[in-house]
């Protein structure tokens, strides 16, 4: 099996890779069609409706995405819609970050805009990994906000008992972070904005 690169160095972290410009466009682009047909929304469903917070024991499926998600008390509701896209939707900016990091991407496995609620408890969601296909994710903040994403000291396969918090990123309009997909990873719900935007993208590297 090929070595993990576990290293805290590789995750890349970038707040000047695009211009004012560049962000606005994005935005733009992901939200408004201004009535063209052929640059359609992208494709919005309301999912994950339930969760367990802050990694009970039951915390993996179906407890933390169907009602039985209940039978725990550290359970609750909370609000989240995914915008699925296409590579043509976040091509340009993608790009932009991959080029100037010299990343060979291979295949996009996933991509989607995030939009998760307000919780004025200052959750924070379980950890996870996206898929156990080796990749790594490219995660886009879309505005200012609170939020953090944390990285946990465990990785696909490991033992998840204790699990520690060892680097939070802060998002900022225009920042994105590359890592390795198979680190296990979160982040708390914000708690001063009405929903917290981020664009999320799983993808292979090429051999």
């Amino acid at each position: 099996m090929e070595e993990l690169n576990k290293s805290e160095d590789y995750i890349i972290e970038d707040d000047n890779f695009l211009t004012l410009e560049d962000q606005h466009d994005f935005i733009n682009k992901i939200f408004r069609n201004n009535g063209h047909k052929e640059t359609p929304l992208p494709k919005w469903r309301v999912t994950n409706g339930l969760e367990i917070i802050k990694d009970s024991q039951k915390g993996v499926f179906p407890y933390t995405e169907t009602p039985l998600a209940f039978n725990d008390q550290d359970s609750k509701p909370f609000f989240m819609v995914l915008g699925d896209l296409e590579l043509k939707d976040f091509k340009d900016i993608f790009d932009k970050f991959c080029n100037k990091h010299n990343i060979k991407y291979d295949k996009i496995l996933r991509s989607r805009i995030a939009i998760t609620g307000m919780d004025n408890d200052n959750s924070l969601h379980y950890a996870h990994v996206d898929t156990i296909i080796k990749h790594d994710v490219f995660l886009y903040y879309l505005h200012n906000v609170d939020g953090d994403t944390v990285f946990y000291n465990k990785w696909l396969g490991d033992n998840m008992d204790n699990p520690e918090i060892i680097k939070s990123v802060s998002p900022k309009a225009g920042k994105a972070i590359r890592f390795n997909g198979h680190q296990f990873h979160s982040n708390y719900t914000t708690n001063t904005k009405q929903f917290r935007c981020v664009l999320n993208v799983c993808y292979t590297l090429k051999k």
